[in-house]
């Protein structure tokens, strides 16, 4: 049953339901199984041209962008569906607010929004299809393609890990293997089948961030707004905040603490594409 509504203001493009859930492992198997696919179908029936989520604990905050004035309604009966099988709480719609200054200012939250939407897209997809294998692989992934769109150096791409660390309380010090293959993942180009398109997003929303910061359109330093995207697709993806602080510390200590890397051949990028990451 649905809590008290607030509608949205007039002339805002997207709209927000927060949904609780019993578990961790229950919200993500029922968005998995039942709110993506029916969030595409809405798509492609021409009721929403967007959407995308963000996890705070039980509660996802999912935000889709209207088509038609039976948008909400259509959501209503799905959560109400959800909610009459057990596979969710209750849900309230409320305000969507972006984080306009954080993601480097109104052309800078355009370029943020599609990029959200392809990536949670791409990762409702790839959990239902292969589980839970190569989460943490594809976060480094998805990563280094949007370093890389943005044309991001070897000692720029660190400083991004440094910042991202800086958000994140590592309990350890990484160790020289896991520095090495969080490098070898972060640099690598995708040879996951299935992955491309996904990279691509980032590869492409990178590019766009950087022209505009070289044209004076954001309003915050491309750095800083390339680590906040960093930490809003690791939590999309569901990685814990203490494998984020390892991850982000390897990515910093393998640019600041060792010699830049040797030129890799093909075959060495390909295996640091599929084997796990301990």
């Amino acid at each position: 049953m649905t809590t008290t509504t607030t509608p949205s203001p007039a002339g805002h493009d997207w709209h927000q339901a927060n949904l609780w859930f019993d578990s961790w492992d229950v919200a993500e198997q029922t968005a998995i199984a039942h709110i993506g696919p029916a969030l595409g179908q809405a798509e492609a029936e021409g009721l929403i041209t967007g959407w995308w989520f963000t996890r705070k604990d039980l509660c996802w905050h999912l935000r889709y962008r209207p088509l038609c004035g039976t948008a909400r309604g259509h959501l209503d009966e799905l959560f109400g569906d959800l909610a009459a099988r057990g596979a969710m709480g209750r849900w309230a719609w409320t305000l969507y607010e972006p984080e306009t200054h954080a993601f480097g200012g109104p052309s800078g939250m355009r370029v943020a929004h599609t990029l959200f939407h392809a990536d949670s897209r791409h990762l409702l997809d790839h959990l239902a299809h292969n589980g839970d294998r190569h989460r943490t692989e594809l976060s480094l992934l998805v990563a280094g393609a949007l370093l890389r769109g943005a044309d991001q150096d070897f000692y720029e791409r660190g400083d991004v890990w440094a910042r991202v660390a800086a958000h994140r309380q590592a309990s350890r010090a990484p160790t020289d293997t896991e520095i090495s293959r969080v490098h070898q993942l972060a640099t690598a180009r995708p040879a996951l089948e299935g992955t491309s398109t996904w990279t691509v997003a980032f590869q492409e929303a990178g590019a766009a961030l950087a022209a505009l910061a070289h044209e004076g359109d954001l309003i915050r330093g491309l750095r800083a707004t390339l680590t906040h995207h960093v930490l809003f697709a690791w939590n999309r993806a569901g990685i814990p905040a203490d494998r984020q602080a390892l991850m982000a510390q390897a990515g910093a200590d393998a640019v600041f603490h060792r010699r830049p890397p040797q030129r890799r051949s093909r075959e060495s990028a390909r295996q640091a594409n599929t084997t796990p990451l301990r």
